[in-house]
Order: structure tokens, then C-alpha cells, then sequence
């Protein structure tokens, strides 16, 4: 059997299973199941903000690298511009916890760093 007879056979198994169970959800849970795009979350899609993100990893790498300042007073700032713009969006979801994860990280990092330079 040739690699093109293969995969075409894997496709059509694959097809096949994914009708199986897509029959079988709509049997148990009814007809009334399918979940509508209306229903999903922005962080569910995978849609955040990226200023959240760089909050969220500087406010991270902020915290054991306290000796650097740098990372988490970047991390509050981007912490807070992320914020006002998921608030301003009004999409659910979009970063909020994340850039609150990240400011909280990020003051955490600065007041670590702050007393290790006034020691």
C-alpha cells in the first residue's frame, strides 16, 4: 500500500469517527447542543491583549530578578495600559487577569528590589 492510500485511508477514518461522535453528543444532548461562537470567550479564542501578556511574563521574570528594576516597573506599566484598554474595549475576557496578575507581580518585584537596595 502506497503513503497517498494510507493517508487517504486515515482521513477517511478520522471523517467517519468525527461523524460518530458529533451523532452521538446530539443524542445525549440533544438537539439544542450546538455551541454558537456567541457563547465563547476572548481567552477562549485565544484573542488577549498583548500588552497583558508582556505584563503578565516581565511581572514573572520581575519577581526572582528583583535586583533589576527594570522588569517589574516595566510590568506595572504595561500591567496598567493593557488594563484601561481591555476595559475600554469591553470585550469579556481579552487579558483582565492577566494584566492584573502582572501589576501585582510588578509592585510585588518593586518593593522586593527597593528593599534589597536599602539594605
Amino acid at each position: 500500500r502506497s503513503s497517498r492510500a494510507n493517508l487517504t485511508a486515515t482521513t477517511t477514518a478520522r471523517t467517519r469517527l468525527r461523524i460518530v461522535l458529533a451523532r452521538l453528543v446530539q443524542r445525549t444532548a440533544g438537539p439544542d447542543f450546538a455551541p454558537s461562537s456567541a457563547t465563547r470567550t476572548a481567552e477562549a479564542s485565544g484573542t488577549s491583549n498583548g500588552f497583558c501578556v508582556a505584563s503578565l511574563v516581565l511581572g514573572i521574570i520581575g519577581l526572582p530578578a528583583s535586583c533589576a528594576v527594570i522588569p517589574p516597573v516595566l510590568a506595572v506599566i504595561l500591567g496598567i495600559v493593557g488594563l484601561s484598554q481591555v476595559q475600554r474595549s469591553a470585550v469579556e475576557g481579552g487579558g483582565k487577569g492577566m494584566a492584573v496578575a502582572g501589576i501585582v507581580c510588578g509592585v510585588i518585584g518593586c518593593f522586593i528590589a527597593a528593599m534589597s537596595y536599602l539594605r
